[in-house]
């Protein structure tokens, strides 16, 4: 049926499906008659989710094997290129339940796995007493540790985190082994739980931690095609970065050459509160493929009735579909029907070209390598880090306007980011800031944002960075504002760090009481900015103040947009490219679009409708000769008449679009349901095309 319907078919075939299903997909004898296949379940932090199963449980292996022994020979002979199955899916979601509930697995078989991934990484009981401050006797003693983040025992803890990377990954392994002896030969998916809700909105600000665990499966399984979930629930302005975040940890720790998907992006909501709107599924689609991934899958698409029994929720299974269970068409089926007109038109090299990048993001992992820890000094970790990470160094690069790009800066030997913007608080290897510190001397630009007086993860003292700088620093607690590029800039109670011993060329930015908190210096080839404290997005003066810092390292935007309200993503190769302009606002939004394109200054102006986006072409080759310079509506498709062009386009302006063309002569022009006139300009036409109130797209014939 599917093929039928010229439709790739891309089976999840357990052994858990989710799909909110009992029992998670797996069935009710399983749990009945081997109750000890499963972990222990965390009531009231799973929501609505059950008990997990022990992954590598060699009895709930034992039984995996024999359900793909049956299912998968079903399938195999309607893998690509033969049919339509480009890949398989294993599993889902592998330990979602576990980081929602934070559920480690404590059986005999995963300890001993836990002592062997000590033996590997420490090689002696010496070395790991020392690390750990500890005084076992030999590995045979250890178990796994309690969860409870305490002073003294983070590198325990880390180590643990790194444990469960590897847990899953040998599952993934092992699920991969047994699909490949029954002769499946495609790349097989991982999708990654991601996504949390917050009654309106849906927050990414733990994607980074659920994204790390599955960070050693390309080691074990270099086919893997990693997938997200994206469910943004209400997507405006105050979760829009969320997407192009979480997007860039997918890519991190995705093998060269292996596209990046995103498994389920929200075309539908679990349940009917919150209301999707169209405006909801058209931002997210457009933002989530800008952002940078290959592909993506809808989900739901269609809703339906589950069999008595089987549903979680019962009978009931709509999800706001975009296709209802009665066959009815939601408002939201329009916004990917509009979306899947571009990417089968002129969007489908978009697909892969790479996001563009004027800075990137230096991620450092240990930071988000806290899946199972509990604990106040846990919860101050993730508070600090979604506060002045997530929602603030990240966030205030997408509104200052930058193209943003992320760098693992523990995996990367040699950082080659044309600048870095780094969060920093309680802990840093002292390599890892001298590789920060090399990287400015050999010419990088860095924006090193918080705590400077950093220890390990031992808790040993390792400043490593302010000593290459020869500079002292000073810890002041709880401090509420401070004099910033000349303007009081409040900052939240924050703990700052002031600096000592500057050099007569340091140029000071910020400061408390009169002493430096932020200075600007050159430093071997490169330059250097040192925040003692974080970025917030509590106010809107931030976004100048970053803005003002990109200037002092010589960082420059690939895009303006003439102000910081509209939201742009570009994604390019040498010759032509695509620009997402997003309007993330409830109000309609004006700005002016400028870009330096392979030597060809762009500069438009547009007045986007509220909640909206269009993705324009900048440079797209007509087959005829000539090119589309730019628009600022989003052309679908270009089809190719005898004496002329015929461009069907989607439009989100108030009033009016332009579109540009470079060498193509045209007599006159004419657009559906719209004034049109073509004006020559520097060499090329403009074309202006007048809507009628609520026009939202048309067909524009241009004529040689």
């Amino acid at each position: 049926l599917v093929s039928e319907s010229g439709l790739y078919f891309i089976p999840r075939i357990g052994p858990v499906s989710n799909g909110e299903m009992m029992n998670e997909g797996l069935p009710d004898w399983l749990s009945e008659k081997y109750p000890e296949v499963f972990l222990a379940a965390n009531e009231g932090k799973t929501i609505h989710h059950q008990a997990p199963p022990a992954y590598n449980s060699p009895k709930f292996l034992a039984k995996v094997q024999a359900w793909y022994a049956k299912l998968v020979p079903l399938l195999t002979a309607s893998q690509y290129p033969a049919g339509n199955i480009p890949f398989f899916q294993l599993c889902n979601e592998i330990g979602m339940i576990n980081w929602l509930g934070k559920i480690g697995d404590y059986a005999p078989y995963s300890n001993r796995m836990y002592r062997d991934f000590l033996k590997k990484r420490y090689g002696g009981i010496g070395k790991l007493n020392c690390a750990y401050n500890s005084a076992y006797k030999d590995f045979a003693g250890i178990r796994q540790p309690s969860n409870i983040l305490k002073e003294g025992n983070l590198r325990c803890l880390l180590d643990w985190g790194d444990y469960y990377k590897e847990y899953y990954a040998v599952y993934f392994l092992k699920l991969h082994s047994l699909v490949k002896e029954l002769g499946v030969r495609t790349p097989v998916l991982a999708n990654i739980p991601q996504f949390y809700d917050y009654d309106l909105r849906g927050r990414g600000l733990f994607s980074p931690t659920t994204t790390l665990k599955f960070g050693k499966f390309a080691e074990k399984v270099p086919e893997v095609i990693f997938g997200g979930a994206y469910q943004m629930r209400r997507l405006d302005y105050e979760n829009f970065h969320d997407i192009p975040v979480t997007t860039a940890v997918v890519r991190s720790i995705t093998p060269p050459g292996s596209p990046v998907i995103c498994a389920e992006l929200q075309t539908g909501v679990l349940s009917d509160k919150p209301r999707l709107y169209p405006a909801d599924v058209e931002l997210n689609l457009k933002t989530t493929f800008m952002s940078g991934v290959n592909g993506l899958n809808c989900y739901m698409f269609a809703g339906g009735t589950n069999e008595g029994g089987l549903g979680q929720f019962g009978l009931y299974h709509e999800w706001q579909a975009p296709v209802a269970s009665d066959g009815r068409l939601r408002g939201h089926f329009k916004s990917l029907a509009r979306f899947g007109e571009f990417i089968n038109g002129i969007g489908a090299p978009a697909a892969a070209m790479p996001p563009a990048a004027d800075l990137h993001l230096g991620f450092y992992g240990e930071y988000y390598n806290t899946e199972y820890l509990d604990g106040p000094l846990a919860d101050r970790l993730t508070a600090l880090r979604s506060e002045f990470f997530f929602d603030g160094l990240a966030r205030q690069a997408y509104l200052a306007g930058y193209q943003t790009g992320l760098t693992d800066i523990q995996k990367t030997p040699a950082i080659k980011a044309p600048a870095l913007a780094v969060f920093s608080t309680r802990f840093m290897d002292a390599d890892m800031q001298k590789k920060l510190f090399s990287y400015v001397n050999k010419g990088g630009r860095l924006l090193f944002c918080g705590e400077t007086l950093l220890s390990d993860a031992g808790g040993k003292p390792a400043p490593a960075l302010l000593n290459s700088l020869g500079l002292t620093a000073e810890k002041v607690k709880r401090v509420r504002t401070i004099e910033f590029l000349g303007r009081e800039t409040y900052l939240h109670d924050q703990d700052i760090n002031t600096f000592g011993s500057l050099l007569p060329g340091d140029k000071v930015i910020a400061a408390y009481k009169g002493r430096p908190c932020g200075l600007v210096r050159r430093a071997g080839k490169g330059r250097l900015c040192l925040l003692g404290f974080h970025f917030s997005d509590k106010f809107d003066y931030f976004k100048p103040a970053f803005d003002a810092v990109c200037r002092e390292l010589g960082v420059r935007k690939s895009v303006e947009t003439g102000g910081y309200d509209l939201v742009t993503m570009l994604r390019r190769d040498k010759a032509s490219g695509f620009l997402l302009i997003a309007n993330f606002h409830d109000d309609e939004t004006a700005g002016r679009i400028t870009t330096e394109f392979n030597g060809d200054r762009l500069d438009f102006p547009l007045l986007l409708r509220n909640r909206s986006a269009v993705i324009v072409p900048l440079h797209y080759k007509l087959k005829t000769g000539g090119m589309i310079r730019c628009a600022s509506c989003e052309v679908t498709s270009v089809n190719y008449l005898g004496r002329g062009l015929e461009l069907v386009y989607n439009t989100a302006a108030v009033g009016t679009d332009t579109i540009e063309l470079a060498g193509v002569g045209v007599s006159r022009v004419a657009a559906e349901g719209a004034n049109a006139a073509a004006l020559g300009r520097d060499g090329g036409v403009r074309i202006e095309i007048r809507h009628k109130p609520g026009r939202t797209g048309g067909k524009l014939t241009i004529y040689y």
